[in-house]
């Protein structure tokens, strides 16, 4: 009998590993129960005898989704709409309407919930932005809102709550924002439309990324997540958050995370009643003189087909030598002034590296300096007009300026040149999702399925700067959901 009791905690303890390993959660000493009760439940559910078979059901190779599964079940976070209202007073008092002034050139806003569990943060944060700016239809709003427990994420996009939501709302919010039936509410499509949910895990996905949309931010809230973390997990974080950050942007975090010393060291904060705020610190670097010269635009006739050839200067970016690695582990470190600072010389050097000005224009792009970035990923493509890559780059930032149709034709060309290009092809559903031309963005999607067909999911995928396989499917899966309910509408 104790050999047995003995097994079954080594089971557990073997289950609490591969948890942490998959999410990052840490189960201590007073936070033991609950991994046990969600142990039992499982066994219960799954009529397993005992918790070494539930073992080997997570441990599996073929066995994410049922790891994640489990894992969402130890995350099911309380929530309501507007909770913690001091820190959501400081938003709407002065975090976002400074934000709303600093956009007014631009005329875009970029907001994340992080750990949105069924969505009330992501909607509560979308109605303060409709309040203070209420003709957004003028402006690029972009909310983007993720966790990575897949049943509260489909909570979140059908948008219906009840009563236990809505504790403290004033009435007016609820007659304002949604449409009752019976002990339900319907949020309003207005406010549905500014937010877009997504599966992301902080621990193990990449981020920051162009692909995910995690670059650039205004303004991040990750409240009650940290928390679940080791002290090294939490840090490794909200470093990689602060890098999802523009510069100036803001982060938000719980009360009892707030103190951590991470914060303190890289962001300056902002003291309200009950609530503190933290800001990243400004780069005062300017742009590279190196890319000034003026841009040699491609056609914006995005209609065009097929697609004429170009004259290539050579067949392909040329292979990254030392220095182009370092740069790169430069900007994911969080160093991206150093980086361009070895990426400018390389191009200097050398009138034939296309792979220098492709990545400076990457990182320029990450920042949303897009007028830089257009200049510089245009000086790589005269370098080299057969690299698909670049031309992909070159569609993102002319998308992200609000030039569709020359950002298409880019995006075109970059499938073209390399059809089995997986992010091209998800690029281009996405732009044909917010069109409305679902039979093209349904083929975009088969493409993309087609690309990745057999690769394991956690393989990082080519010029994805460290999406995995898995994340591109679950953010095609998304356009897929968007694309039934415009179908259906």
């Amino acid at each position: 009998m104790i050999a047995t009791v003995e097994g079954d905690q080594a089971a557990r303890e073997r289950i609490r590993g591969l948890v942490r390993e998959a999410s990052g959660l840490e189960f201590p000493a007073s936070r033991r129960h609950s991994l046990d009760r969600a142990i039992d439940r499982a066994l219960r559910e799954g009529c397993l005898r005992e918790a070494a078979e539930l073992e080997v059901l997570l441990a599996g190779p073929d066995r994410r989704l049922e790891l994640e599964a489990f894992v969402a079940g130890l995350t099911v976070g309380e929530t309501h709409f507007f909770r913690h209202q001091p820190q959501l007073d400081a938003l709407r008092a002065h975090v976002i309407p400074e934000l709303i002034r600093m956009r007014l050139a631009d005329r875009r806003l970029r907001i994340w919930s992080a750990g949105c569990a069924t969505g009330e943060e992501a909607y509560s944060l979308a109605m303060i932005v409709d309040e203070l700016l209420p003709r957004w239809a003028g402006w690029s709003v972009s909310i983007l809102a993720t966790d990575i427990n897949r049943p509260a994420l489909e909570r979140a996009q059908r948008a219906v709550y009840g009563p236990w939501s809505f504790r403290g709302v004033p009435e007016h919010v609820k007659e304002r924002h949604f449409r009752r039936e019976g002990r339900q509410y319907h949020l309003s499509q207005r406010i549905r439309e500014m937010v877009t949910f997504g599966y992301l895990n902080l621990v193990g996905d990449g981020y920051p990324s162009l692909v995910g949309g995690t670059q650039a931010m205004d303004l991040i809230l990750c409240r009650n997540v940290l928390i679940y973390f080791s002290e090294a997990t939490a840090r490794c974080v909200v470093e990689r958050l602060e890098r999802c950050l523009a510069d100036g942007g803001w982060l938000v975090a719980g009360h009892a995370e707030a103190a951590m010393p991470v914060f303190r060291e890289r962001f300056e904060p902002l003291e309200r009643p009950r609530a503190v705020l933290h800001r990243k610190r400004w780069s005062a670097r300017p742009a590279p003189a190196l890319w000034a010269a003026p841009a040699q635009r491609m056609s914006e006739d995005a209609t065009a087909a097929p697609l004429a050839p170009v004259v290539p200067h050579s067949t392909a970016a040329p292979a990254a030598p030392d220095d182009h690695h370092r740069a790169e582990a430069l900007w994911r470190t969080g160093d991206a002034d150093g980086a361009l600072a070895i990426l400018e010389g390389l191009a200097e050097a050398s009138d034939d590296d296309a792979l220098a000005p492709y990545l400076a224009a990457k990182i320029q792009a990450s920042r949303l300096r897009l007028e830089s970035a257009e200049r510089t990923v245009e000086l790589a493509l005269r370098r080299d007009p057969l690299h698909a890559p670049s031309h992909h780059l070159h569609g993102l930032i002319l998308d992200a300026a609000g030039r569709p149709d020359g950002a298409l034709a880019a995006l075109r060309r970059a499938v073209y040149l390399d059809p089995g290009f997986a992010l091209g092809h998800y690029s281009l559903a996405a732009m044909f999702v917010r069109a409305g031309q679902a039979a093209r963005a349904g083929r975009e999607l088969d493409s993309l399925d087609e690309a990745l067909r057999g690769r394991d999911r956690g393989e990082e995928v080519a010029e994805g700067d460290g999406v995995s396989v898995g994340r591109l499917l679950d953010l095609a899966a998304v356009q897929r959901e968007l694309l039934s309910a415009r179908t259906a509408a």
